[in-house]
C-alpha cells in the first residue's frame, strides 16, 4: 500500500521562523494626520534621514557662508582698486568724460597698426617669387622693432590723446611699482640720451638751420638791393 503524504500541509523546507533580530529591527509606527491621511514610517529610518538633511544643510550653510565672505572680499578689493586709480590716475574730469574711451580705441588701433608693420609676411619674406626685403623692411620686422614699435604707438596715442592721464598713470607707476633704483637709472639715461643729446642737438640744429636761413635771405635782399642801386 502507498501512502502520500498531505500537500496542503507545510514541509520542514517550506517553514520559515522570523528571526527575533529581524522583528525588533523592523518598527513600524502608524499615525493619523489632521488631514485625515494615516502614514506609515519608521522611526529608526525618519531619524536617520533627519541626521542627513541638518549635515546636508549644515555644510550648505557653510559653504553659503564661505562664498558670502569671498564675494564680500572680491567687493572690497574692486572698491579699493577704483578708489586707488581716482585718486592717483584718473584726475582729468574733462578726459574722464570725454576723451578716456576714445583714446583707448584709438591706441589699441595704434597698436594693432604696429602689429602689421612689424609682420613679416608684410615685408616679402613669405613671398612666392623669394625676394629680398628692403633695408626698412629688416629694420622692422627685427626682434626690437616688433617688441617696442607696437607699444611705443599705443603709447604716443594714449599721451597725445590723454595727456594728463598718461602723466598720471606714468607717476603712480614709478612710484608705487618700479623699483626706486630703476627708475633713478631711467631718468639719468633720459636725461643724458634724450634730453640733453637728442633733444639739445634737435634744438641746435634747428637753430643753426634757421640762422643761416635768415643770413641767406639777409644776403639775397642785400644783393638785390646792391643791384638795384
Amino acid at each position: 500500500m502507498l501512502f502520500y503524504s498531505n500537500t496542503d500541509e507545510p514541509t520542514e523546507s517550506d517553514k520559515s521562523p522570523e528571526s527575533p533580530k529581524a522583528a525588533e529591527s523592523i518598527n513600524l509606527k502608524t499615525e493619523l494626520l489632521p488631514t485625515g491621511n494615516q502614514v506609515t514610517q519608521s522611526p529608526q529610518l525618519t531619524e536617520k534621514l533627519h541626521e542627513w538633511r541638518k549635515d546636508l544643510i549644515h555644510q550648505y550653510s557653510g559653504l553659503l557662508s564661505e562664498w558670502s565672505n569671498l564675494k564680500s572680499a572680491a567687493n572690497n578689493e574692486i572698491a579699493t582698486g577704483q578708489e586707488y586709480f581716482d585718486n592717483n590716475v584718473f584726475q582729468d574730469p574733462y578726459e574722464n568724460e570725454r576723451l578716456i574711451v576714445p583714446s583707448a580705441i584709438l591706441s589699441l588701433g595704434a597698436f594693432f597698426c604696429g602689429r602689421v608693420l612689424t609682420n613679416k609676411s608684410n615685408w616679402g619674406y613669405t613671398s612666392i617669387l623669394h625676394t629680398s626685403p628692403s633695408i626698412l623692411g629688416r629694420i622692422f620686422t627685427s626682434l626690437p622693432s616688433r617688441v617696442i614699435l607696437p607699444v611705443a604707438l599705443a603709447v604716443g596715442v594714449f599721451e597725445r590723446v590723454t595727456p594728463s592721464t598718461a602723466r598720471n598713470s606714468w607717476s603712480t607707476l614709478e612710484r608705487d611699482v618700479l623699483p626706486e633704483c630703476f627708475v633713478s637709472t631711467f631718468h639719468r639715461l633720459w636725461n643724458q640720451w634724450y634730453v640733453e643729446g637728442l633733444k639739445n642737438g634737435s634744438r641746435e640744429l634747428g637753430e643753426s638751420i634757421q640762422n643761416n636761413l635768415q643770413n641767406g635771405i639777409r644776403h639775397i635782399r642785400e644783393s638785390i638791393i646792391e643791384m638795384n642801386n
